[in-house]
């Protein structure tokens, strides 16, 4: 995390630096915790595509969870998904965006 306040990084996580330079996503909290509070951080999981960051694995299986994918249809409307798809075609790589 950066604070504006202070204008320090801020790595609560104590891996934050070092995914950072291995260029790997994580979260602070559990994959699929994150991703039911929010199920439209699954598909902003391309923008971590399109800055070549490595999707590990538990993201992968969290994102396909029946808890996580039922929540595309009571958290979220047509309109979000659709700008985040539209994002995610406009990737340099799209294919795997979608993937």
């Amino acid at each position: 995390f950066y604070n504006i306040n202070t204008r320090q990084i801020e790595d609560y996580t104590g891996k934050g630096i070092d995914d950072l330079k291995n260029e790997i996503v994580r979260t602070p909290l559990p994959p699929k915790k994150t991703f039911i509070d929010d199920p439209l951080r699954v598909l902003r999981l391309s923008d971590s595509i399109e800055f070549g960051f490595k999707i590990t694995q538990d993201f992968i299986e969290a994102s396909r969870d029946p808890e996580v994918l039922e929540g595309f249809n009571t958290k979220l409307t047509a309109e979000r998904i659709a700008k985040e798809l539209d994002k995610m075609l406009s990737n340099r790589e799209p294919h795997i965006s979608i993937q």
